[in-house]
C-alpha cells in the first residue's frame, strides 16, 4: 500500500541475557543480543548451495479479501489492505550456508535439503540462514514508497531430528548482521552480536520432538520493516538474509546437548509446499 497508510508491527521479545540459544547451521546476525558460546569443537565445515527456482508470484486486489479465501488455506495468510497487493516469495533462494562444528569426525554432513537449528551430542552450535529474494520490493520501496502492511514466514519442521534427548525449544529469527563471508564461526561467536541483530520474531514452543511434518507461521513484518523501513527507505539496513536460532525454554545453555530442530530448505526435489516461503502485504 502507499505510504500514507500506517500499520503497527508486532513486536517479539529477544532472548534474555539469562537465557541462552541453541543455533542450527548458517549464519546469523546480531546487535543488541549477546549469544553464549557453544560447547567444544575442534573443527568446522562450511557447505553451500545455490537454487533458484520459481519466481514469486503476485495477486492485486482492489478490497480487501474476503475471509472466505483464506479459509481454504491450512494456515492464516496476510490481508492485502484497501487497494493493495498480497504477494508469495517462494523458492528464490539465492544461497544456503550451512557452518557445523565437530569434533573431528563426519557428524557435520548435513542433508542439503534441511535447515538444522540446534546443537545434538558430539557436534557444537547450528545455525541455518534463509535468503529470499527481495529485489522487487526493495525495487517498489524505492519507486513508490510503498508500506508493508503485513507478512509472515512459513517454515515445515522435518521429523528427522537426531539425538537421544528433547529439550522444549523455540526458533528465533534474527537479520544477519554482516555478510556471509564475515560471519565469524570461531567457537563462542557464531550467534554472538558481531553475527546476528537482535531477534525480530520467533517460531511457537516445540514442546516434544518432531514425528511428522509440523508447519509454522510466524509474524515476518517486524523483520521485514528493517530491510524495507516504514518510516524512510533511508533507514533501510543491509540485507544479508534471515538466521534461524534455537533457545531451550527452560534456560539450558546452549552447549547443553539436546535434539536439534530440522526445516524443509531449498532444493530442487523438496516439494514446493514444504519449502520456506513468505506472504507480503502492502
Amino acid at each position: 500500500s502507499s505510504s500514507s497508510s500506517s500499520t503497527t508491527s508486532s513486536s517479539t521479545t529477544t532472548p534474555s541475557s539469562s537465557s541462552s540459544t541453541t543455533s542450527s547451521s548458517t549464519t546469523t546476525p546480531s546487535s543488541s543480543s549477546s549469544t553464549t558460546t557453544p560447547s567444544s569443537s575442534s573443527s568446522s565445515s562450511i557447505t553451500s548451495t545455490a537454487v533458484v527456482t520459481p519466481t514469486p508470484t503476485t495477486t492485486s486486489s482492489t478490497t480487501t479479501p474476503s475471509s472466505s479465501s483464506s479459509s481454504t488455506s491450512p494456515i492464516p495468510q496476510c490481508t492485502a489492505p484497501q487497494g493493495g497487493t498480497r504477494k508469495e516469495i517462494r523458492g528464490t533462494l539465492v544461497s544456503t550456508k550451512t557452518v557445523v562444528f565437530t569434533e573431528g569426525d563426519e557428524e557435520g554432513v548435513l542433508n542439503p535439503d534441511e535447515l538444522v537449528v540446534g546443537k545434538k551430542k558430539g557436534t557444537g552450535l547450528k545455525m541455518s540462514v534463509i535468503k529470499f529474494d527481495l529485489s522487487e520490493l526493495q525495487e517498489l520501496h524505492d519507486d513508490k514508497n510503498i508500506w508493508i502492511y503485513e507478512s509472515n514466514i512459513f517454515l515445515t519442521v522435518s521429523p528427522t531430528s537426531e539425538g537421544k534427548h528433547w529439550k522444549s525449544q523455540i526458533t528465533k529469527l534474527h537479520r544477519l548482521a554482516v555478510p556471509w563471508d564475515e560471519v565469524v564461526t570461531n567457537v563462542g561467536q557464531l550467534t554472538s552480536e558481531q553475527n546476528i541483530d537482535e531477534s525480530t520474531g520467533q517460531t511457537k514452543q516445540l514442546e516434544k520432538e518432531p514425528t511428522r511434518d509440523m508447519k509454522l507461521k510466524t509474524d515476518f513484518t517486524e523483520t521485514l520493516h528493517k530491510w524495507i523501513s516504514p518510516y524512510n527507505k533511508n533507514k533501510n539496513e543491509d540485507y544479508y538474509g534471515v538466521a534461524l536460532v534455537s533457545q531451550y525454554v527452560d534456560g539450558s545453555d546452549e552447549s547443553t546437548d539436546a535434539m536439534d530442530v530440522r526445516y524443509y530448505n531449498f532444493d530442487n526435489v523438496t516439494e514446493e509446499d514444504l519449502q520456506p516461503w513468505l506472504d507480503v502485504c502492502y
